[in-house]
């Protein structure tokens, strides 16, 4: 419906940046003008937020194209199954776990049988009021088995960004702690195999770990402390974290590193997204955003050419020696701001670039 609005009132504009320009206005004046206690109202203002926070080209490009068309998941299924493809599912493994619906809503999904999968994942894509899929498909000639064992997570590297929201916090007894992620979800842990285990994985990022490298990790952490059920615990663990998206799952380690080399490089890629913008594509296909302007400025430096003193000579040549680092408190309310040398900044910009995912192996 509102892509319909804004594509009405641009339908004459022909350059991306008036368009858009003119799509935010309109949603704006479409929304102020609505009723604030009608569902209509509430609609076209949550609308309007998601307009107003969506970048200019992912506007331009999924609101305002008018050659899209949108087709729901059986449409695009039955389409597929003609040219020698079947559903596989959605690229989105952890859309597979029913846990986080009602019982009621969990029992009829659950009585679809594999053969009906798609017609489960549609049916759950209307609950979710899904708009946007990425769906997998293989060819039809393969035969789908759609159980998957519980120890499944055993043969894959584990990747997550849990840390400790009180790191003073204990991790030897069987006290609560709890570990936020990045997307700010939290769970609480008694197990110390899991909080040892949840630890190192948080100190890990951006790098991937074994299975039984994160289980003699955790087990370090305790002292090499051993229990017979330890392997069984964690599988556990790790299995219903891989199902619900809070741990990801690779067949193959990123070729990416943590800490800086002496001649620290960036990815190509995000070195040339960030000439033009703060978003860039880090080594894990993840959207990150870069501080400020310098920091944009610092990534060009990461080519693998330059020593760490040579980058430390040439943004002390641009920025002076000493970088003011502003900073907010944990209300988001602006702080005293931080006076750094340009060493020190290197340093600790390379340790955000390290944790962002950005420096090749």
């Amino acid at each position: 419906m509102v892509r319909d609005m804004m594509r009405y009132h641009t339908r004459r504009l022909t350059g991306m940046k008036e368009k858009v320009g003119q799509a935010r206005a309109i949603l704006k004046f479409l929304s102020d003008g609505s009723k604030a206690n009608s569902v209509h109202g509430a609609v076209m203002r949550d609308q309007y937020n998601r307009v107003l926070k969506s970048p200019d080209e992912l506007l331009f490009h999924d609101d305002l194209d008018d050659g899209a068309e949108a087709f729901l998941l059986h449409e695009v299924a039955e389409d597929a199954s003609r040219h020698g493809l079947q559903y596989l599912g959605d690229a989105d493994f952890s859309r597979r776990y029913l846990a986080g619906y009602s019982e009621e809503v969990r029992a009829t999904l659950q009585r679809f049988p594999e053969s009906e999968f798609m017609a489960r994942d549609q049916y759950q894509d209307f609950i979710d009021g899904n708009g946007f899929r990425r769906t997998l498909l293989c060819h039809d000639s393969i035969s789908l088995s759609r159980q998957i064992d519980l120890d499944f997570v055993t043969r894959f590297h584990l990747l997550s960004t849990t840390n400790p929201v009180d790191p003073d916090a204990c991790v030897t007894d069987d006290s609560a702690m709890e570990f936020e992620n990045q997307d700010g979800s939290r769970v609480t842990v008694t197990n110390p195999l899991l909080k040892a285990a949840y630890l190192c994985l948080g100190r890990a990022w951006p790098r991937a770990l074994s299975f039984d490298e994160l289980l003699d990790g955790a087990r370090a952490l305790l002292g090499d402390r051993q229990a017979d059920d330890d392997q069984r615990v964690l599988t556990e663990a790790m299995f219903i974290l891989a199902c619900s998206g809070e741990v990801s799952f690779l067949l193959s380690r990123p070729f990416l590193l943590k800490e800086a080399t002496v001649h620290p490089q960036a990815s190509l890629l995000a070195r040339r997204q960030a000439q033009t913008g703060p978003l860039v594509t880090n080594l894990l296909h993840q959207t990150v955003q870069l501080e400020d302007d310098r920091t944009r400025d610092f990534l060009q430096l990461l080519d693998g050419a330059r020593t760490i003193d040579q980058i430390t000579a040439e943004m002390t040549e641009k920025f002076g020696p000493t970088i003011r680092i502003d900073q907010k408190d944990s209300a988001g309310q602006p702080a005293e701001p931080l006076l750094l040398s340009t060493r020190e900044s290197v340093q600790r910009s390379l340790a955000m670039v390290g944790k962002l995912g950005l420096l090749v192996a």
